[in-house]
């Protein structure tokens, strides 16, 4: 196994600590819940310029289509099998 590069927190066979892991998993609970929600709000700020069924498939639309992307980057690409999922997160430190 190589060494782990100095600026990583947790190398590939590491685990963080419990409270870490559940923070962590809270955060993306959050950042998911954010993204279920914003097209609603987008429905409800548009009020009655936009009609039920199409605020329906509006929303029905964004969730599909969250699903199919993430289903997408998941598929094993090349011959190593590597995935490339990659979850909606915003981190300003990257």
């Amino acid at each position: 196994m190589s060494k782990k590069p100095a600026n990583l927190i947790y190398g590939l066979d590491d685990r963080p600590p419990l409270l870490t892991s559940t923070i962590l998993g809270f955060q993306h609970i959050i950042m998911m819940f954010i993204a279920i929600i914003f097209p609603v709000i987008i429905v409800r700020e548009l009020g009655d310029a936009i009609t039920a069924r199409t605020a329906q498939g509006f929303i029905s639309l964004t969730m599909i289509s969250g699903g199919v992307v993430t289903i997408l980057q998941a598929i094993k690409k090349d011959p190593l099998d590597l995935a490339f999922l990659v979850l909606p997160l915003q981190d300003p430190h990257i």
